[in-house]
């Protein structure tokens, strides 16, 4: 686990080189081995969207982390008081010039209304709220009601979440917005003072917590916690400073629940992936270090220091299953489908294979049949008219047919509810959001904390679209465009020689098949992103920590083999791979077959199948 530790005693020898630096809008770093606090400033707050952290120091407002959308492009303000970071990209101060906000520019989140001496502000995923002299005014996407702010009385604290918002009232506690798992319904609880929102929502007095809304992960179980000073909440994790300790619980799969030690920690503020704290030593960060690393794993914030690095790890519970689809309907001229012969060969046969986590489903003959888990219904298929498409998500599933896109299993996110469309050409299902080629266009829909769904409008005559777990891809006429989280560097797309066929997957890494072979970016732990040595590839298929291909010479996988998942069976003549959670499956003369886990037990092909 590496942090940052930033406070305040070496501050003169530093302030001059430091403004010089920050007024061209660059963050100055010293980078340290040894595990020594270094200091700087006064951090009076401290806010964290998904993949950045700003603070206010002495009144001037700074930001590190990633520089996605403009968020770390801070204009010159003097005397900050008031700072809320987005959970996508969008930042808001109140400073000696008003509200000012900055970052990414869609859904309306850069333009402020008129208010009247604000107090408070805070930005959620696509809206942002303010108090000020006239009450409550919030702003952006409204999709969900989210700024329809209703009658109130006496505001003490606000919070904008994930298309819901929240405001302490006369005593009372009221939300209006999205009502995804409960939202809207916050328990009953006496003398809140402190309320925080993302995707799930938690407020808290001296005396209790309470929070309401997702529980995927344990995020939303509030401790019987007392002597509560402080709380936050991030993407599925949760703090709090409680008789005098941060003590953090829910979604941990990059460091963010293991809590340094921190002296009077008094503030919070957590990302997707990462925790703050400000204490007696300054500000405190922990778990993904892009949020508050610089792109040379130097500290973002100035005077930091870092512990020796230690390897980013996962574990298949934290992750969630993005199969790749295999077959695409030829809509026009699609040169590229002539390069891949297991593509030809699918839609020749009528037989496609998607693997998700712990379920796969499988089209042959015009019929969709699924096998594993069913708990929340993804492997029950309803009735389909001429499928001619089949793709598994973490625990949906999603067909084209006659009927148009059909989506089956958990909605919790709306990654079942699919859109209206004209001319579904190929679908993808990732972790809790689904893509889809229509036409000529893209569109995606389901859960965007990360900003998944947020197709680039940039896009030319896309032919393929992917998802992943928080993040998206499409390959068109211009290349391999990805966009959302890139926490393992997954939307970081390397320089590629004519690619063909792309492939997302669970584990946060791609592949694609282009003249040099197959070539994998992002998560590589376990060797997962480096490709064999293949001949004439035709066909790839990301997995959770492994990665399959087909080749001239057969079915070849590479990466992590905890469970058996590259103990390649011997195949008969191999027409297509996909890979899942932990196993691997292909289609060969003698039908569907599979080799790894699913789940906790050995992965079992019908015998139908």
């Amino acid at each position: 686990m590496g942090f940052q530790i930033w406070n305040k005693n070496v501050r003169e020898q530093m302030i001059k080189r430091l403004r010089k630096r920050l007024s061209k809008q660059s963050l100055l770093l010293f980078f340290f081995i040894a595990f020594a606090p270094v200091s700087f400033g006064e951090v009076s707050h401290v806010s964290a969207g998904n993949n950045y952290t700003c603070v206010i120091d002495d009144g001037a407002v700074e930001c590190g982390g990633e520089n996605t959308v403009g968020q770390l492009d801070v204009p010159l303000l003097s005397g900050a008081r008031e700072l809320s970071a987005g959970a996508r990209g969008t930042v808001c101060a109140i400073s000696d010039a008003g509200l000012s906000c900055w970052g990414r520019q869609s859904d309306g989140l850069l333009d402020i209304p008129k208010l009247v001496n604000p107090v408070k502000v805070s930005v959620g995923s696509r809206h942002a709220c303010a108090l000020d002299d006239d009450g409550v005014r919030c702003w952006g996407l409204n999709d969900y009601g989210q700024v329809n702010v209703p009658n109130l009385g006496n505001v003490t604290a606000l919070a904008a979440g994930d298309d819901f918002t929240c405001a302490l009232s006369g005593g009372s506690l009221r939300c209006w917005g999205a009502d995804h798992d409960g939202t809207l319904d916050p328990p009953a609880f006496k003398g809140l003072e402190i309320l925080r929102l993302s995707t799930h929502a938690c407020a808290a007095s001296r005396e209790g917590l309470i929070c309401w809304g997702p529980n995927d992960f344990g995020e939303s179980i509030a401790p019987p916690f007392t002597e509560i000073s402080d709380i936050g909440v991030g993407g599925l994790h949760t703090c709090a400073i409680t008789s005098g300790k941060v003590k953090c619980w829910g979604f941990g799969n990059q460091d963010q629940l293991l809590v340094p030690d921190i002296k009077n920690p008094r503030m919070l503020a957590l990302g997707s992936g990462h925790s703050c704290a400000v204490g007696d030593d300054g500000l405190v960060c922990w778990g993904r270090k892009r949020s508050y690393l610089n792109d040379d794993d130097e500290m973002a914030f100035v005077g930091g220091m870092v512990e020796p690095d230690r390897p980013e790890t996962v574990s298949l519970y934290d992750y969630f299953k993005r199969p790749r689809p295999v077959l695409i309907e030829e809509k026009g001229p699609l040169d590229y489908v002539e390069d891949l012969p297991v593509l030809r060969a699918a839609t020749q046969s009528g037989v496609v294979i998607s693997t998700g986590s712990t379920h796969s489903c499988h089209l042959k003959t015009g019929v969709v049949e699924c096998f594993g888990d069913n708990d929340a219904g993804q492997t029950a298929v309803p009735v389909l008219t001429n499928p001619r498409q089949v793709s598994t998500g973490f625990d949906f599933s999603c067909a084209i047919a006659d009927e148009g896109v059909v989506c089956w299993g958990d909605n919790s996110r709306n990654q079942a509810s699919a859109p209206f469309t004209i001319n579904p050409i190929q679908i993808a299902t990732g972790g809790r959001h689904a893509c889809l080629l229509d036409g000529a266009t893209v569109d995606c829909w389901g859960w965007n904390f990360n900003g998944q769904t947020d197709v680039p409008p940039t896009l030319r005559n896309p032919r393929q679209v992917t998802a992943g777990l928080y993040h998206s891809c499409a390959l068109d006429d211009d290349g391999v465009h990805c966009w959302g989280s890139n926490a393992y560097g997954q939307t970081d797309v390397p320089e590629l020689l004519n690619p063909k066929y792309l492939s997302s997957g669970l584990g946060n890494h791609n592949c694609v098949v282009d003249d040099t072979g197959v070539v994998c970016w992002g998560d590589d732990e376990h060797g997962q992103a480096q490709a064999l040595p293949l001949v004439r590839p035709t066909d790839v298929s990301v997995g959770y920590e492994h990665t399959c291909a087909l080749d001239d010479s057969g079915v070849q996988c590479w990466g992590k083999n905890s469970q058996g998942q590259l103990d390649v069976p011997v195949l008969d003549n191999p027409k297509q791979v996909s890979v899942g959670g932990n196993y691997s499956c292909a289609e060969d003369a003698t039908g569907l077959v599979c080799w790894g886990y699913m789940g906790l037990e050995a992965v079992q092909v019908p015998e139908n199948f």
